[in-house]
């Protein structure tokens, strides 16, 4: 069985649900002036969990950085908008796992700021939900899902 046979049951809808997920967070890495903006918010929020509301200054090799992460990263959210097959979902899951494990290093080891729980709460969550859809087993009788 060929690996995108092997992951036939999981629902498109829940591939692209979470690809519009990272689309909505993704689009304020891509730009740099959207980027400052969204950094800004973000330790805006981050005030209001106990930490700090200055938010770093980036310089341009690290804007560069960010906007190249990205547009990488808008390319697979597009992958997965455009094809929605159930190996995405599993290896987004597992992208999502060592995620949620950088953001807990970054607020624990680093001194992190205490917003990026929220980071970790959606990768989690991302995580959780398609990994239940890749490992469940598929109903005898079904057919696959259809993108």
């Amino acid at each position: 069985m060929d690996a995108l046979a092997r992951y036939a049951h999981v629902p498109a809808k829940l591939v692209r649900h979470w690809a519009w997920v990272d689309f909505g967070m993704i689009l304020n890495f891509s730009l740099p002036p959207v980027l400052a903006k969204f950094v800004a918010g973000l330790y805006w929020l981050n005030g209001k969990l106990g930490g700090t509301t200055v938010p770093p200054v980036f310089d341009p090799t690290q804007v560069l950085f960010a906007a190249m992460t990205g547009a990488l990263y808008a390319a697979w959210v597009l992958a997965r908008l455009l094809h929605p097959a159930g190996l995405f979902a599993a290896i987004d899951a597992g992208s999502r796992l060592i995620i949620a494990a950088v953001a807990v290093y970054t607020v624990l080891a680093m001194d992190g700021a205490p917003v990026l729980w929220l980071l970790f709460a959606m990768a989690v969550s991302g995580a959780i939900a398609q990994g239940w859809a890749v490992l469940r087993p598929q109903q005898p009788g079904v057919a696959p899902a259809q993108a």
